[in-house]
């Protein structure tokens, strides 16, 4: 009641599109510890449910065509689970587009670490939000923690034609390769480009070996992946 009194007050911050499992105890797992970060920094969460490997492939989840992942050795296919979170977030995708406002789309797994300056979004198309830590320490920045866009540049994004010509990376590697060429202003091709490092910071992915995670890439990773969604 506090936050939402608080939201009632101030106004909400961003809407931020969090895509989950509702009936995967892996997934809520995480999302439980998750979203309160967002909450607490005044982002309203809008849950977006994850389409799944059950729904997959049978309309309407059936129009993105996927071509071998060739950005490593051996070439293969796209796992079950990868192929669903693309669906998953291009769904994220179009709510923000449908809106009429800006958003950001995160996985069940990333926890806001800082507060995000609103000047700094407004000044934006978009931008990497998220990241994963290396055994090193170092900072990688993943597409799929967490990205902010706006309404148009989520219809720029949904109108590409990569999703009906083939796609040959993860989602997280589609989008960051079709955003490469995009600046401040997707109207204003003059405009400085928009890092992709820069504000990686503000989200972290959580990843708790004991527990697991819901998605399967592949032999050539050691997977943390548990098809059941169960906690043992």
């Amino acid at each position: 009641m506090v936050r939402n009194l608080t939201l009632k007050i101030t106004g909400h911050r961003v809407k931020v599109y969090q895509i989950s499992i509702s009936d995967n105890e892996i997934s809520q797992y995480y999302r439980e510890l998750s979203e309160p970060t967002w909450w607490d920094h005044d982002h309203e969460v809008v849950s977006v449910e994850a389409i799944t490997p059950a729904t997959e492939g049978k309309p309407p989840h059936n129009w993105i065509k996927f071509n071998k992942k060739d950005f490593k050795v051996p070439h293969r296919d796209h796992t079950p689970t990868e192929r669903s979170i693309f669906y998953s977030y291009l769904k994220a995708i179009q709510m923000i587009a449908d809106s009429g406002e800006s958003g950001i789309v995160c996985e069940h797994d990333t926890e806001l670490l800082h507060y995000i300056p609103k000047l700094l979004l407004l000044d934006l198309e978009w931008s990497l939000l998220g990241h994963q830590v290396a055994p090193t320490g170092r900072l990688v920045k993943l597409a799929c923690t967490a990205m902010y866009m706006t309404c148009p540049m989520a219809k720029w994004i949904l109108e590409q034609p990569i999703w009906k010509t083939g796609v040959t990376h993860n989602v997280d590697g589609v989008l960051e390769n079709l955003l490469s060429g995009i600046s401040h202003d997707v109207s204003d091709p003059r405009q400085p480009k928009i890092s992709k490092t820069k504000n990686i910071k503000y989200c972290r992915q959580i990843v708790h070996e004991h527990i697991g995670t819901t998605i399967e890439h592949g032999k050539e990773h050691v997977s943390l992946f548990k098809a059941d969604g169960k906690i043992k």
